[in-house]
């Protein structure tokens, strides 16, 4: 900021190549099951990760799944 000029700031959230993950964990077991990396954070990430993770097992009957408070889990293509 200099005499004369108007205070500027950043609005945008620079990642600098930060990856993000979304993982299962299998709680009864104690283990990590499955784990995605990428660039993104988009619901087409998160649903695309969901529905490999529900195709690994075609046995199971049900899921569970507990997710945290990102706006990624609450669109409406996952609902569906």
């Amino acid at each position: 900021m200099g005499s004369g000029r108007v205070e500027r700031r950043e609005f945008e959230y620079i990642r600098h190549g930060t990856l993000s993950f979304i993982c299962n964990f299998d709680v009864a077991r104690g283990e990590l099951v499955a784990c995605t990396a990428s660039q993104t954070r988009t619901e087409k990430d998160f649903v695309k990760h969901l529905h490999q993770r529900v195709l690994s097992d075609p046995l199971a009957t049900q899921w569970h799944f507990v997710s945290d408070n990102l706006n990624i889990h609450l669109s409406e293509s996952l609902v569906r």
